[in-house]
C-alpha cells in the first residue's frame, strides 16, 4: 500500500528509482551496463499500466525494459509507483499513449550493423551491404 505522503522525487514503494516528470517517469539510481560487454543500455522500452483491483487501490505499474545496442542482452524492470502519478506522466508526456518506444536512441550507422551482421555469421563485411 502505498503512503499518501510521498517523497519528493521518489516513488515509495521503488526504493533505487527516482521519479522524473519527463516521458520516461522513473530513472534509475545505479547505472544499467550490459552484463556480457559492459556498455551503457539505454531505455528500449516502456510501458505504463494502472489496474483496477478488488480493493480500495489500484495498481500503477511502469514496466521499463534496456536493451544493450552491442551484444542485444535484454533486462526489464517494474517499478511501482502511484495511479495519480503514472497517469500524468501518459496523459501529460506520453499525449495520452501508455507504451513509449524512443527510436532516436536506436538509431545506428550502417558500420554497427554490419559488425552484428557479421559477428552472427550473415554476410562478409560491409561491402556486401550496398
Amino acid at each position: 500500500m502505498l503512503s499518501k505522503k510521498l517523497n519528493k522525487g521518489r516513488a515509495t514503494k521503488a526504493p533505487l528509482w527516482n521519479r522524473t516528470d519527463d516521458i520516461y517517469g522513473h530513472k534509475p539510481e545505479f547505472e544499467i551496463k550490459c552484463r556480457h560487454c559492459g556498455q551503457d543500455m539505454p531505455v528500449r522500452h516502456s510501458t505504463i499500466a494502472v489496474q483496477k483491483t478488488r480493493g480500495d487501490e489500484d495498481v500503477a505499474l511502469n514496466q521499463i525494459c534496456y536493451k544493450c545496442k552491442y551484444c542485444a542482452w535484454f533486462i526489464t524492470f517494474t517499478v511501482e509507483d502511484s495511479p495519480r502519478y503514472l497517469k500524468r506522466v501518459v496523459k501529460k508526456y506520453r499525449k495520452g499513449n501508455n507504451k513509449l518506444v524512443p527510436v532516436e536512441d536506436w538509431t545506428s550507422d550502417d558500420e554497427k550493423i554490419a559488425k552484428q551482421l557479421e559477428s552472427l555469421g550473415y554476410f562478409g563485411g560491409r561491402e556486401e551491404m550496398i
